[in-house]
Protein backbone atom coordinates (compact mmCIF):
# COMPACT_ATOMS: atom_id res chain seq x y z
CA UNK A 1 0.00 0.00 0.00
CA UNK A 2 1.24 3.55 -1.11
CA UNK A 3 0.61 6.53 1.10
CA UNK A 4 0.93 9.92 -0.52
CA UNK A 5 1.90 12.90 1.64
CA UNK A 6 -0.08 15.74 -0.02
CA UNK A 7 0.89 18.37 2.40
CA UNK A 8 2.95 21.08 0.66
CA UNK A 9 6.84 20.59 1.08
CA UNK A 10 9.11 23.94 1.94
CA UNK A 11 10.18 25.10 -1.72
CA UNK A 12 7.94 22.83 -3.41
CA UNK A 13 5.79 24.52 -6.39
CA UNK A 14 1.95 24.21 -5.50
CA UNK A 15 -0.18 23.25 -7.85
CA UNK A 16 -3.35 23.80 -6.22
CA UNK A 17 -4.75 26.64 -4.39
CA UNK A 18 -4.12 26.76 -0.32
CA UNK A 19 -7.52 26.37 0.13
CA UNK A 20 -7.49 22.60 -0.53
CA UNK A 21 -5.30 22.74 2.41
CA UNK A 22 -6.83 24.17 5.25
CA UNK A 23 -10.74 24.83 6.01
CA UNK A 24 -12.21 28.03 4.54
CA UNK A 25 -13.45 30.64 7.11
CA UNK A 26 -16.87 30.68 7.62
CA UNK A 27 -18.48 33.15 4.93
CA UNK A 28 -20.51 35.96 6.98
CA UNK A 29 -23.24 35.74 4.09
CA UNK A 30 -24.13 32.67 4.17
CA UNK A 31 -27.41 31.31 6.06
CA UNK A 32 -27.32 27.92 7.53
CA UNK A 33 -29.87 25.08 6.48
CA UNK A 34 -31.45 25.13 9.93
CA UNK A 35 -32.39 28.70 9.32
CA UNK A 36 -34.81 28.10 6.49
CA UNK A 37 -35.78 25.24 7.18
CA UNK A 38 -37.33 26.39 10.53
CA UNK A 39 -39.07 29.13 8.73
CA UNK A 40 -40.22 26.51 5.64
CA UNK A 41 -41.45 24.55 8.39
CA UNK A 42 -43.42 27.37 10.40
CA UNK A 43 -44.60 28.27 6.81
CA UNK A 44 -46.14 25.03 6.48
CA UNK A 45 -48.36 25.10 9.36
CA UNK A 46 -49.90 28.09 8.15
CA UNK A 47 -49.91 28.08 4.34
CA UNK A 48 -50.74 25.10 1.79
CA UNK A 49 -47.37 24.77 0.09
CA UNK A 50 -46.56 23.11 -3.59
CA UNK A 51 -43.02 22.28 -4.26
CA UNK A 52 -42.35 22.07 -7.50
CA UNK A 53 -39.21 20.15 -8.52
CA UNK A 54 -37.59 19.63 -12.54
CA UNK A 55 -34.14 20.26 -13.74
CA UNK A 56 -32.64 23.16 -14.70
CA UNK A 57 -34.11 25.44 -17.56
CA UNK A 58 -37.47 22.56 -17.85
CA UNK A 59 -39.31 25.74 -17.57
CA UNK A 60 -40.56 26.21 -13.51
CA UNK A 61 -40.29 29.86 -13.86
CA UNK A 62 -42.30 30.46 -16.52
CA UNK A 63 -44.47 28.08 -15.41
CA UNK A 64 -45.25 29.54 -12.18
CA UNK A 65 -45.48 33.29 -13.20
CA UNK A 66 -48.14 31.53 -15.78
CA UNK A 67 -49.89 30.67 -13.30
CA UNK A 68 -49.66 33.39 -10.88
CA UNK A 69 -51.17 35.84 -14.02
CA UNK A 70 -53.93 33.33 -14.96
CA UNK A 71 -55.35 32.57 -11.37
CA UNK A 72 -55.21 36.70 -11.17
CA UNK A 73 -57.06 37.23 -14.25
CA UNK A 74 -59.62 34.68 -13.86
CA UNK A 75 -59.77 33.68 -10.62
CA UNK A 76 -60.07 30.39 -8.87
CA UNK A 77 -62.23 27.73 -9.55
CA UNK A 78 -63.58 25.62 -6.56
CA UNK A 79 -64.17 21.57 -7.49
CA UNK A 80 -64.63 18.82 -4.82
CA UNK A 81 -65.59 18.19 -1.52
CA UNK A 82 -64.14 21.37 -0.34
CA UNK A 83 -66.34 23.60 -3.06
CA UNK A 84 -69.53 21.94 -1.03
CA UNK A 85 -68.85 23.73 1.91
CA UNK A 86 -71.16 26.71 2.73
CA UNK A 87 -69.18 30.13 2.78
CA UNK A 88 -66.21 28.56 1.94
CA UNK A 89 -66.02 30.49 -0.96
CA UNK A 90 -66.87 33.58 0.62
CA UNK A 91 -63.57 32.86 2.89
CA UNK A 92 -60.82 32.72 0.53
CA UNK A 93 -62.24 35.72 -1.85
CA UNK A 94 -61.82 37.66 2.05
CA UNK A 95 -58.43 35.95 2.47
CA UNK A 96 -56.86 36.15 -1.12
CA UNK A 97 -58.76 39.09 -2.41
CA UNK A 98 -59.19 36.77 -5.30
CA UNK A 99 -62.48 35.98 -7.62
CA UNK A 100 -63.48 32.78 -6.55
CA UNK A 101 -66.49 30.79 -8.56
CA UNK A 102 -67.59 27.17 -7.44
CA UNK A 103 -68.10 24.66 -9.90
CA UNK A 104 -72.03 23.87 -11.18
CA UNK A 105 -71.55 20.32 -10.29
CA UNK A 106 -67.89 20.65 -8.17
CA UNK A 107 -67.95 16.34 -7.54
CA UNK A 108 -68.77 15.50 -11.59
CA UNK A 109 -66.13 18.05 -12.43
CA UNK A 110 -63.42 16.18 -10.56
CA UNK A 111 -64.72 13.05 -11.93
CA UNK A 112 -64.54 14.27 -15.44
CA UNK A 113 -60.63 16.31 -15.32
CA UNK A 114 -59.52 12.93 -13.82
CA UNK A 115 -60.82 10.76 -16.67
CA UNK A 116 -59.40 13.22 -18.98
CA UNK A 117 -56.23 13.27 -17.42
CA UNK A 118 -56.34 9.38 -17.95
CA UNK A 119 -56.84 9.96 -21.17
CA UNK A 120 -54.04 11.81 -22.08
CA UNK A 121 -51.56 9.27 -19.78
CA UNK A 122 -50.30 8.37 -23.07
CA UNK A 123 -48.83 11.29 -24.34
CA UNK A 124 -46.41 11.84 -20.86
CA UNK A 125 -43.12 9.87 -20.53
CA UNK A 126 -42.01 7.92 -17.54
CA UNK A 127 -39.69 9.36 -14.98
CA UNK A 128 -36.24 8.63 -14.28
CA UNK A 129 -35.95 7.28 -10.88
CA UNK A 130 -33.52 9.25 -8.58
CA UNK A 131 -31.45 7.84 -5.96
CA UNK A 132 -30.63 11.24 -4.91
CA UNK A 133 -33.07 12.52 -1.82
CA UNK A 134 -34.54 15.74 -1.99
CA UNK A 135 -32.48 18.24 0.54
CA UNK A 136 -34.86 18.21 3.07
CA UNK A 137 -38.63 16.86 3.77
CA UNK A 138 -41.40 18.98 5.31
Amino acid sequence: MTVVDERPRAGAALHLPLTKFRIPRPRRDVITRLAPLARLQALTRQHAVTLVVAPAGSGKTTLLAQLAADIADRGLMLVGGGALLRGFDQLIRQRTGLAVTVAEEPLITVARGAGLALEGLHHLTPARKSRRRPPFLL
